[in-house]
Formats: C-alpha cells, sequence, structure tokens
C-alpha cells in the first residue's frame, strides 16, 4: 500500500459535553470491532489499528470523546482525499467504515 497520513479531525461536541463518554475500548484488555469491507480495502488493518490506538489515547487524555470519530487525510500515491469513521456504539462495539457504507 502506498504510504497514508490520516489526521484525527476534530470532533463535533465540546470534549466537556455528556455525550463525550466513549473510550473505544481504551480501558480494556481487548475491543470488538467490526471493519466494513470498503474500509479494510482502503485502508488495510495496520492503518485502522493505528488510528484506533490515536482514538484511545484521544480517550484518556480528554476522559472520553464523541461516540463519532473522523479521520481524513490522503494517499499519496493519487492525492485523494480519504475519510475513515469509527462509530461506537452503547455496547462498546466499534465500527470502522467509509462515509459511504453509513
Amino acid at each position: 500500500m502506498s504510504h497514508v497520513n490520516l489526521v484525527l479531525q476534530a470532533q463535533e461536541i465540546p470534549f466537556d459535553h455528556p455525550c463525550s463518554d466513549r473510550f473505544f475500548g481504551a480501558n480494556q484488555a481487548s475491543v470488538r470491532c467490526h471493519f466494513t469491507d470498503g474500509a479494510l480495502e482502503q485502508f488495510g488493518i495496520y492503518i485502522i489499528r493505528g488510528c484506533l490506538r490515536r482514538l484511545q489515547e484521544e480517550a484518556r487524555k480528554r476522559n472520553g470523546i464523541d461516540y463519532v470519530q473522523i479521520f481524513k487525510g490522503n494517499i499519496l500515491e493519487g492525492n485523494a482525499d480519504k475519510v475513515l469513521w469509527f462509530i461506537q456504539d452503547k455496547s462498546g462495539l466499534v465500527t470502522v467504515l467509509l462515509p459511504e457504507e453509513y
């Protein structure tokens, strides 16, 4: 895979908002994840895992983050903007998908 540079985007709600309460598995030994075919095909498991670790670090630092987190960046080979969504439901399951798969 070509070089990918993804940046975590600012979340829509303030960090001190009561709904900013998700940890994306940061306080657990493991996290349950579902990856869509599109997300796996475009980004691969290593990039997705790296993004998930970044979310866990942010959640620990902020004592929780919003349930929807977005990474945006480009794949240098085509210089095309790419977007990757992480959504954690109330049960703790994290779904990783492309916006068009929502």
